[in-house]
């Protein structure tokens, strides 16, 4: 899949972005216990504890680990702090809440663009 370096803006925020541009299928996940159990381990990747609004799980060698990535369907940048099993490629995981919000958020295709 082409890769090009674009210059965003979201609407209404006024956050601008430059990056690199990626198509990504995007799936919601959380280590926080729920009505199914935890998702895994408390901490993230980089050893960082994870936060809805700021955490991604990314390939990192698609994404570096530590990269922001500006997801406009999200209204946001996130930091790639953690990788998982199934994260291979151009796939990111989403931090949420917890694994019910996760697993009811599903499974999406977003742009995002990596700083």
């Amino acid at each position: 899949m082409p890769q090009k370096t674009v210059k965003t803006s979201s609407s209404g925020s006024g956050e601008q972005s430059n990056g690199r541009h990626l198509k990504v299928v995007a799936t919601g996940y959380s280590l926080i216990g729920d009505s199914q159990g935890s998702d895994g381990d408390p901490l993230t990747a980089t050893g960082t504890y994870p936060a809805t609004g700021r955490t991604i799980a990314v390939d990192p060698n698609v994404i570096p680990l530590g990269s922001t990535v500006y997801i406009p369907a999200l209204g946001g940048s996130f930091k790639a702090e953690d990788t998982g099993g199934a994260i291979d490629g151009n796939h990111i995981d989403v931090y949420m809440a917890n694994g019910d919000i996760a697993r009811q958020w599903g499974r999406k295709t977003l742009d995002i663009y990596v700083q």
